[in-house]
């Protein structure tokens, strides 16, 4: 191997069925962002460096090990181990090779902005490792091991973030059948992802969505938060108010259908009453479990842009972190100022960006960026 490769894959905003798309056969609508993460292999010493740290790493039958196993090396470590076995199966060796990563998904500051990085890392460590190993492949295959690597190494997860990182645009999405997968990796591992990859996945969804009528913008509240435990307080709470959950989760499916029927249309007058309806359902949901989805930084931001004729929501599991709104195109720049006179950062994001791609020598790779799925429903 003598080419060095790069492969870069955006972030995520979610727009519409947060937590409710962790659930079986429950839906969810996610966006593609500018910002990204890069991943860059040379051939030579065995290194690995992201985040301003750098390590080595050495290869322990098929899998990478890194010297330094907290985030983001953990995470990067697994990508390549699911990237080692599938070459593996397909008759190809892994050879030592540096890895840098870097990234536009953080402040100034190196504080996280809540955009996906870890799917976006993953997607771009696979893409990468792949192709610089000739081995590079359809979006639907490349999709389904970055979710295996992802869960791997940081756990369930519904995969919409790894959809969104390699498709890019706008993606009605759900879910592969959680149980099945667990299965299916537990019996027999990393060692099986190319099997894993070539199967049907149960109740898997995609399909591509029109960008919105309006604009949508971002806000950052300066306040990070934490999604696994987020996550965490949901599981443990959830059990105490079973019934409200039931009724958060069919809000939910009402207003992410809806939304995505606005996308289909180009109605902008039933996006915002989507969306308003969704920030419904996320702050009865924080009520009734007592766990904070949004938060008083992102109350204003939703409030503010409202009173300039739009609608805006938490993004993601709340807390802190994004919140997304959409106003009329002359209200805009009012929005922004109103956001900043707040302590609100607005985001220089676009949304709906293209989804992974890789160059070597200067030649892309995979399918052209920004290549829509083939709509897949039920299963693919």
């Amino acid at each position: 191997m003598t080419a060095d490769v790069m492969a870069e894959a955006p972030g995520k905003l979610a727009l519409a069925g947060e937590f409710a798309v962790l659930e079986p056969g429950h839906p969810g609508i996610v966006a593609a962002v500018s910002r990204k993460v890069t991943a860059k292999i040379h051939w030579g010493e065995a290194g690995l460096t992201a985040q301003g740290r750098s390590c080595a790493w050495r290869l322990d039958g098929r899998a990478a090990v890194a010297s330094l196993s907290d985030q983001p090396f953990g995470l990067i470590a697994r990508a390549m181990s699911v990237a080692f076995a599938f070459l593996e199966a397909q008759g190809v060796h892994p050879e030592s090779f540096s890895l840098r990563l870097s990234d536009t998904m953080h402040d100034e500051m190196g504080v996280k902005l809540g955009l996906g990085s870890s799917a976006a890392t993953a997607v771009a460590v696979l893409a990468a490792v792949l192709s610089a190993f000739g081995k590079t492949s359809d979006r639907l295959t490349l999709f389904k091991l970055a979710v295996i690597a992802h869960r791997l190494a940081l756990g369930p997860g519904s995969g919409i973030d790894v959809a969104a990182s390699v498709y890019g645009g706008h993606l009605l999405y759900r879910g592969v059948a959680q149980r099945w997968l667990q299965g299916l990796l537990s019996r027999g591992g990393a060692a099986a992802v190319g099997d894993i990859t070539t199967r049907t996945w149960p109740d898997l969804m995609l399909e591509p969505l029109p960008q919105p009528a309006l604009t949508m913008q971002v806000g950052w509240t300066g306040e990070a938060a934490s999604t696994a435990d987020q996550l965490r307080r949901l599981g443990q709470r959830r059990r105490l108010h079973p019934e409200a959950y039931r009724c958060f989760l069919a809000q939910s499916d009402t207003g992410v259908m809806k939304l995505a029927h606005a996308l289909r249309n180009a109605d902008p007058m039933t996006l915002l009453d989507a969306v308003q309806g969704l920030r419904h359902a996320l702050w009865r949901l924080s009520f009734e479990l007592a766990m904070p989805i949004e938060t008083a930084r992102l109350s204003r931001l939703a409030d503010l842009a409202e009173s300039f004729g739009g609608a805006g929501k938490p993004s993601g599991a709340g807390g802190g972190d994004c919140g997304i709104a959409f106003v009329p195109g002359n209200a805009s720049r009012a929005l922004e100022q109103s956001w900043r006179e707040q302590d609100l950062t607005p985001l220089d994001i676009e949304a709906g960006a293209d989804g992974v791609f890789v160059a070597q020598d200067s030649a892309l790779s995979l399918a052209a960026s920004g290549a829509s799925p083939e709509p897949i429903s039920g299963s693919a």
